[in-house]
């Protein structure tokens, strides 16, 4: 369990935002022998379960362990190059978790979102023990039912870089991310 964020330095008296929130995500793959062009062929469906509770001065809310957004990628490549791994997918976040406007701690966003996966990994040594790793997934969302308004489009970006070890056949992979 995370440790709650805690703001109370606030002047105005019951002002205090406090947010605690827990996920664990299933995420099942399945890697067919399937080829296309030169690429393995794979899905995959992720799976949150979400704990959260939030206040902020005298808002507050709470949902208990229960199910998040779902997001399904029936459709994603995988290139293995020697130096090179390289995914593109496309999918969707279906929005199965509960959603209400009033309540900030919905474990659910209340809106469909297309979704394209775009990510590299480059191994800068022939073992391919070092390596540095990019993931980018556009989202473009579609209206929120219960306020009728359309987020914007997000681009998200995750990067790695990391050293793997093999002491006693463990695998060990230390690195920074972020």
């Amino acid at each position: 369990r995370h440790n709650p964020v805690t703001y109370n330095d606030s002047p105005s008296p019951g002002a205090n935002f406090e947010l605690d929130t827990f996920a664990s995500v299933q995420r099942i793959i399945h890697v067919t022998n399937v080829k296309i062009l030169g690429a393995d062929y794979l899905y995959d469906i992720l799976i949150p379960l979400v704990d959260t509770e939030f206040s902020l001065g005298p808002i507050s809310d709470s949902h208990s362990f229960t199910l998040g957004d779902i997001t399904l990628e029936p459709f994603v490549l995988g290139w293995h190059l020697p130096r090179w791994d390289v995914t593109f997918g496309l999918g969707v976040v279906m929005p199965t978790g509960h959603y209400e406007g009033d309540e900030p701690a919905s474990p659910g966003l209340g809106y469909w979102s297309g979704l394209m996966t775009l990510g590299a990994t480059y191994y800068f040594d022939e073992q391919k023990s070092w390596s540095a790793s990019v993931l980018t997934r556009t989202l473009v969302n579609t209206e929120q039912d219960e306020s009728n308004i359309t987020p914007g489009s997000e681009f998200v970006a995750e990067y790695a870089i990391g050293k793997e070890f093999r002491p006693n056949n463990w695998m060990i992979r230390p690195g920074i991310t972020g």
